[in-house]
C-alpha cells in the first residue's frame, strides 16, 4: 500500500505538498533500514520531494542525512534535490560539506559537491569550502570540487590559484576539470593567452649552446598545455 501511495504522488509535482510530513517520515525510516528495497524507496521519495519544490523545505534535515549517508550511492540520489527545493537550502548543504571534509577521506564528499553544483552561480557562498576540497586525498572528490567551481563561474575567482595548482594533479580527470573550471571562471581569451605565454616563454634546455627538444613538458608548461586542450 505504501508503494502504491508513493507511485501515486510521483505525478502530482507541487500538488503533493500536503504529503511532505508523511514523505519525510517514509524517507527517514527507509534510510534507517538495511533492506535494499527501502534504499530504492528513499530514492523515489527524494525525487518526489524535489518535484514538490519549496514546500518540501521541512524535509531538508532528513535529506541532508541522506546526502551524507555512508553509502555515497544513496547520497547521490539526494544530491539533485536541494536546488529544486530552493536556495534557502544552500547553507545547510555548505555546512554538510564542511563537516564531511573534516574527517572523511573516502569519496563520500563528492556527492555533497554534486548538490552544490546544482545551484550553479548561486553556490558562490560555498567557494571557500569547495576550494578546500581540491586538496582532498580522493581524486574523485577533487574532480567534483573543480567541476563545482566551474559551475559557479566568475564568482569563484578566489579559487583560481588553487585550480591552477590542480592543473598538476596526478589524476588526469582532475587536471582536465581544473582547466575547464579556469576557462569558465576567467574566460577563454584570457586563459588561452596566459596559457600560451606560459608554454612559449621561459628558459629552454640547451646542450653546448644548442636548444634541446623536451620529450615531455615541464610541470608548469604541462599545466598550460592541459588548459589549452579544453579551450
Amino acid at each position: 500500500m505504501l508503494a502504491a501511495a508513493v507511485d501515486a504522488l510521483k505525478s502530482l509535482g507541487p500538488n503533493a505538498a500536503p504529503a511532505v510530513p508523511e514523505l519525510t517520515e517514509v524517507l527517514r525510516s527507509s534510510l534507517q533500514s538495511s533492506y535494499l528495497g527501502d534504499k530504492f524507496r528513499a530514492r523515489e521519495v527524494a525525487v518526489i520531494l524535489g518535484q514538490i519544490g519549496p514546500a518540501a523545505r521541512p524535509a531538508v534535515p532528513v535529506l541532508i542525512e541522506m546526502l551524507t549517508n555512508q553509502d555515497w550511492v544513496v547520497g547521490g540520489d539526494a544530491a539533485r534535490v536541494f536546488a529544486k527545493i530552493g536556495p534557502e537550502t544552500l547553507p545547510e548543504v555548505i555546512k554538510a560539506l564542511e563537516e564531511v571534509l573534516k574527517t572523511d577521506t573516502s569519496e563520500r564528499p563528492k556527492v555533497v559537491l554534486w548538490a552544490l553544483r546544482g545551484f550553479g552561480e548561486s553556490a558562490a557562498p560555498a567557494v571557500a569550502a569547495v576550494t578546500r576540497a581540491l586538496t582532498h586525498p580522493n581524486a574523485n572528490v577533487r574532480h567534483a570540487a573543480a567541476e563545482t567551481l566551474g559551475e559557479i563561474g566568475p564568482q569563484a575567482l578566489t579559487a583560481v590559484l588553487a585550480l591552477s595548482r590542480a592543473l598538476n594533479d596526478e589524476a588526469p580527470h582532475v587536471r582536465q576539470a581544473a582547466a575547464r573550471a579556469l576557462k569558465r571562471i576567467q574566460g577563454a581569451p584570457e586563459s588561452r593567452a596566459g596559457a600560451w605565454r606560459e608554454v612559449t616563454s621561459g628558459p629552454k634546455r640547451t646542450c653546448g649552446g644548442a636548444p634541446v627538444a623536451e620529450e615531455w613538458p615541464s610541470r608548469p608548461r604541462r599545466s598550460a598545455l592541459v588548459l589549452l586542450e579544453v579551450i
